[in-house]
């Protein structure tokens, strides 16, 4: 059996899609917080099952009789999200999960301005000392998240965000039809495969290929950049500061970085964000960032 984590979530509700695609339904098992949520599933016939990585106890039953692990990265960051990842490496273990395969990040790494990618980095090591079968993919920073920093920042013919460096930006929908290509291939022995699109780009490199010509990309400093995100209802401080982070991390070329192996698990070549961009209707001038699904 093969159980998947964070089913509910944007990233895990994809991948469940593509994994019924190539297994009967009575081979999938999913683990959620609130089973609830996840009743259409159980109507497939989906095992269900209720678990939370900040609750130890509830595990060994979320992943019981899982040859195959999906671990969905958590919410949250710092030492916090390290202890739920922990427990969820030792429940693993105990009851003899044979392989995990991990949704790491390409800017995973012990230092960076971004602090997911150093918890990605602390889970690595914990798995490499758990002594498990793992697999933790290194996926390109989601394309969704780009669009809304790209749209976000378009007012007029003036592209307005902070400093930016290279980012290769995939999209939910190609990261998760390559990890169910892992989960079938018994043999797959590389431990730090990255999923990523074709290529990385700056916010100009966009700007430049973007169907509106004439747009100028205008530098703004970080703290103009937080006072921008103030429409964003009940949005903290904490999380403005993470999305400045980001921009600081690409600088620092902590997402710059290509792979051809998703284009060869899928066949095809990945989504283009540019290319998603371009198919968009622009409805207006300003595209919220309330629903930005932080890649972790």
């Amino acid at each position: 059996m093969i159980v998947i984590t964070g089913a509910t979530g944007t990233l895990g509700r994809i991948v469940v899609e593509e994994a019924l695609k190539v297994y009967p339904a009575n081979e999938l098992g999913v683990s959620v917080r609130d089973a609830s949520k996840a009743q259409d599933l159980a109507d497939k016939g989906v095992s269900v099952r209720e678990g939370d990585f900040k609750k130890p106890e509830t595990l060994k039953q979320a992943f019981e009789n899982a040859d195959q692990l999906l671990v969905i990265s958590g919410n949250g960051q710092g030492d916090e999200l390290v202890e739920a990842h922990k427990n969820v490496i030792e429940a693993a273990k105990e009851i003899g999960v044979k392989r995990i395969l991990y949704t790491s990040q390409i800017g995973s790494a012990p230092q960076s301005h971004f602090q997911p990618m150093v918890d990605h980095y602390k889970t690595e090591q914990m798995l490499e000392e758990s002594g498990l079968n793992f697999i933790a993919s290194r996926n390109g920073f989601y394309s969704a998240n780009g669009q809304q920093f790209f749209l976000g920042g378009l007012q007029d013919y003036q592209l307005k965000l902070p400093k930016d460096g290279p980012v290769n930006w995939t999209t939910h929908e190609d990261l998760a039809e390559g990890m169910v290509k892992i989960l079938q291939d018994e043999q797959f022995k590389e431990r730090y495969p990255q999923l990523t699109a074709s290529r990385t780009l700056t916010m100009e490199d966009i700007a430049k290929e973007y169907k509106q010509d004439g747009i100028e990309r205008v530098i703004i400093s970080n703290d103009e950049y937080k006072e921008t995100l103030g429409f964003i209802p009940n949005l903290s401080e904490e999380m403005k500061q993470m999305f400045v982070d980001i921009f600081e991390a690409s600088v620092d070329g902590d997402f710059d970085k290509s792979s051809s192996l998703l284009e060869d698990l899928l066949g095809r070549k990945p989504q283009d964000i540019v290319e998603i961009l371009n198919n968009k209707q622009l409805c207006s001038k300003r595209k919220t960032l309330d629903h930005l699904a932080i890649s972790k």
